[in-house]
């Protein structure tokens, strides 16, 4: 199963998600940022987006490269900023290999809303 999958519950018109996939041997990784949908007077600080993260350990006894197998992890996040300043550790435990935490992290700062805009684009 692939992100897109996992999110086909969307309607198109409603709002529009934003995510990025990981793989690494052992883990797929899902990041993804939903908008806000009920937008209370006390949540006025907290942006447009709320951010989620998902890990699902590879279920290897299926045989299935795209099987995302058990989840072991899942956290929302109210902020970018909240959402990146704790990524870093959560995903940590479960990608070993620094340079794989790293591609990680840089796939992760896609879902900054202003991620575009510093790109040029």
């Amino acid at each position: 199963m692939k992100a897109e999958e996992l999110f086909s519950f969307v309607k198109k018109d409603e709002f529009e998600p934003a995510f990025v996939e990981y793989y690494s041997a052992d883990h797929n990784i899902i990041l993804t940022r939903f908008e806000r949908v009920l937008k209370r007077d006390k949540d006025k600080d907290k942006g447009k987006w709320m951010y989620f993260v998902y890990i699902f350990k590879k279920d290897s006894a299926k045989g299935k490269k795209d099987n995302l197998g058990i989840s072991v992890y899942n956290k929302i996040f109210h902020s970018y900023e909240e959402f990146m300043g704790n990524l870093y550790y959560i995903v940590g435990e479960y990608l070993v290999d620094n340079h794989e935490l790293q591609r990680c992290m840089k796939l992760a700062k896609k879902l900054d809303p202003n991620y575009f805009n510093e790109q040029g684009n």
